[in-house]
C-alpha cells in the first residue's frame, strides 16, 4: 500500500485505486489526485481488500485484471461487506465488450471506463460519484 498525499487527509475524500500497471497507476495519481481526493494505492486485490474492509474508502478504482483476484471478484466481496454506506466502485479496464461491461455491473460496479482513458472523463465520473458522498 502507497498512499499518494496524506497532508489535510482527514478533510479529503479518500480513494482506493487498485491498479498493478505502474504508469496506469501514476496517470490516475496524477489526474486525480487534489484538494478534494487523497489516493490510496494496492498492486493487488487481496491487499485493498484487507484495507477496504478496515476503513471504507468514499470511492474505488479498480482494474479488471489484476495478479491473483481480479477486479470482479473484488467488487463481489466488496459488496458482502454489510455497511450503512455503499461505496462507489468504478472498473478501468481494456476490456471492452459488451458482456464484459454486463458482467461488471452484475458484480455491483457504478461506473465502467475503458483503457486507454480520458483524465476529464475519469475526474467527472468522480466528481459525480463523490458529490454527495460524506467526508472522512
Amino acid at each position: 500500500m502507497t498512499e499518494a498525499n496524506d497532508q489535510g487527509k482527514a478533510k479529503k475524500a479518500r480513494v482506493v485505486l487498485i491498479e498493478d500497471e505502474e504508469d496506469i497507476k501514476d496517470l490516475i495519481i496524477f489526474s486525480i489526485e487534489n484538494s478534494q481526493c487523497a489516493v490510496i494505492h494496492f498492486d493487488n486485490a487481496e491487499e485493498a481488500f484487507v484495507q477496504i474492509e478496515k476503513e471504507r474508502p468514499n470511492l474505488i478504482i479498480v482494474d479488471w485484471m489484476l495478479p491473483g483476484m481480479d477486479g470482479i471478484d473484488l467488487t463481489k466481496h466488496i459488496r458482502k461487506i454489510k455497511s450503512p454506506q455503499r461505496t462507489p466502485i468504478i472498473m478501468l479496464t481494456a476490456r471492452d465488450e459488451e458482456a464484459d461491461r454486463e458482467r461488471a455491473f452484475e458484480a455491483g460496479v457504478d461506473r465502467y471506463i475503458t483503457k486507454p482513458f480520458s483524465p476529464k472523463q475519469l475526474r467527472h465520473e468522480i466528481e459525480e460519484l463523490l458529490r454527495d458522498a460524506p467526508r472522512c
